[in-house]
């Protein structure tokens, strides 16, 4: 009997301990699911600028075929040229055959110097009374006949020296030597790549942000993604219906011809920009229902907090209300708390 009570002791002290021990267990597990991990950074202040990328190719500012002003048709005589040599405005870059011309230009100027020697005779005699106004008036008539013939025989001529009519690199020469050269005769083209330019487009909710003269950086990824300056000289007011957007023109300088014409550009534009911001990575925040709010970290748990929301570049947000700043906000772990959760701090961001 003794024996049996004494069994029956054991196990009821023995089940005690099991239920003490087991529900000391449970608490402790309960303790550590409620603590959820998170990552954090804190608040930061800067300057926040919001930029867009846009692309293009380069070309030539001036770009221009050269033919000749003769009327006619005239054998080439020369081409002083060749591609890749840089000229100046009104350099001679082929000649015509001048024969004809000459001969013409030659006649012209003697009809022109008879006519000035019988002026200046009869101007005499008129003075004098000699000879009636209307007489005169012929002779003033004849001697303006013969300049203007000499100054069309001159420009005859002068047609037949074809000169670049701007500066910059012959890009092609067109024409041989012995060919006929005309006005539908292209002798060579002419690129002023000095300066290029860069036609690109921007959107309907952009092109409002944007100022003739402003300075952009364009990126070459042919020149080992060399960055160079540029300057924004128009912005049309009429939408390309084809794209759907805003052309815009930026021109650079390219006085070392380091870009090519026609190689790949990416243009970044500033659109807005925040001085002295509160800025925290966009992933922070929790959009619901129109309202933005984020996750903060005080005295160990979480705190919810409603926030207004600036400008964003999808990586990072400004915060114009709601946060203060070094506040320490939850970006991982913040869609699995709520206002109250135990938190532990896993990582925290740079500050």
């Amino acid at each position: 009997m003794d024996y049996i009570k004494k069994f029956t002791v054991l196990s009821l002290i023995l089940v005690l301990a099991l239920t003490v021990f087991g529900c000391g267990s449970t608490e402790v597990k309960e303790e550590v699911a409620t603590t959820i991990p998170v990552e954090t950074v804190e608040v930061k202040q800067g300057d926040f600028t919001n930029t867009i990328i846009l692309s293009g190719t380069t070309k030539p500012i001036a770009s221009v075929t050269v033919i000749p002003k003769i009327a006619g048709a005239e054998k080439i005589t020369s081409i002083r040229v060749q591609e890749g040599d840089r000229v100046s405005a009104g350099q001679i870059i082929a000649t015509l055959d001048q024969s004809t011309v000459d001969i013409q230009l030659n006649l012209a100027q003697v009809t022109y110097n008879d006519a000035l020697k019988n002026y200046e005779r009869q101007k005499v005699l008129y003075e004098a009374g000699a000879i009636p106004q209307a007489t005169f008036e012929q002779i003033e008539t004849g001697l303006a006949q013969a300049e203007s013939n000499l100054t069309a025989q001159q420009m005859a001529y002068d047609n037949t020296l074809v000169k670049a009519p701007i500066s910059g690199l012959v890009t092609a020469v067109l024409a041989e030597v012995g060919t006929l050269g005309s006005a539908q005769t292209p002798i060579a083209q002419i690129a002023d790549i000095d300066t290029l330019e860069l036609i690109t487009t921007i959107n309907e909710m952009q092109v409002n942000k944007l100022r003739v003269n402003d300075q952009v950086e364009i990126m070459i990824p042919a020149l080992d993604k060399e960055i160079f300056k540029g300057t924004i000289t128009s912005i049309s007011s009429v939408m390309e219906d084809r794209l759907k957007a805003y052309p815009v023109t930026i021109t650079l300088n390219n006085k070392d011809h380091k870009i090519k014409a026609g190689m790949y550009a990416e243009v970044e534009i500033v659109t807005d920009v925040e001085k002295d911001a509160l800025i925290i990575p966009s992933q922070a925040i929790i959009t619901r229902d129109g309202l933005s709010t984020v996750y903060v970290v005080k005295e160990g748990k979480a705190l919810q907090k409603e926030v207004i929301i600036g400008l964003s570049d999808g990586k990072e947000t400004v915060i114009l209300e709601g946060l203060e700043l070094g506040e320490e906000v939850i970006i991982r772990g913040n869609d699995n708390v709520v206002t109250g959760d135990l938190v532990s701090v896993v990582n925290r961001g740079e500050k």
